[in-house]
């Protein structure tokens, strides 16, 4: 369960991120929810499940997205490599860790996707649409993170075995 489980919150953020788009017509204000799911990951988990995690979300989030298959999956395990060694090194904790995550993370998840659809999908279009996106995505990855980053970890908690201390 602890490995099916960030993929099916992905399947239920992408879904939120769709809704909030198409119903309130906030396209470019609409939060990069899976980011911030692949930075945790990056946090959270190790390095030999977290990247097939990510490669799995960014799958699901090319299919959800209509574009090429695999620009969304390269995207993703970049930034869970680049989460994960950061958060190896640097321990960011509490409510103002949470807005430098959703600060830093939001800048970095742009600019990767920026530099996977520029070099790999020759889709121009894509990579200017991105350059107007940078501030609304950036404010609500900040305006997101201390709220959903909390809430990760403790779904994820409900998730790891417990053992019964009385069964022997």
């Amino acid at each position: 369960m602890r490995f099916i489980l960030p993929i099916l919150m992905s399947l239920a953020l992408l879904s939120l991120e769709l809704f909030l788009r198409e119903a309130f017509l906030i396209d470019s204000w609409a939060p990069d929810l899976v980011s911030l799911l692949i930075l945790w990951l990056g946090m959270a988990r190790s390095l030999e499940s977290g990247p097939v995690q990510a490669l799995l979300i960014g799958l699901l989030a090319d299919a959800f997205g209509g574009s090429s298959v695999g620009l969304h999956m390269l995207y993703a395990v970049l930034l869970f490599y680049v989460s994960a060694v950061t958060a190896r090194r640097v321990r960011f904790q509490g409510f103002f860790g949470y807005l430098l995550i959703g600060l830093f993370g939001g800048f970095l998840a742009l600019l990767l996707a920026f530099l996977v659809s520029r070099l790999f999908g020759g889709n121009a279009l894509l990579t200017d649409r991105l350059g107007d996106l940078l501030v609304p995505r950036i404010v609500m990855s900040v305006i997101a993170a201390p709220l959903l980053l909390p809430l990760f970890g403790l779904i994820d908690k409900f998730t790891e075995k417990k053992i019964d201390s009385e069964v022997f």
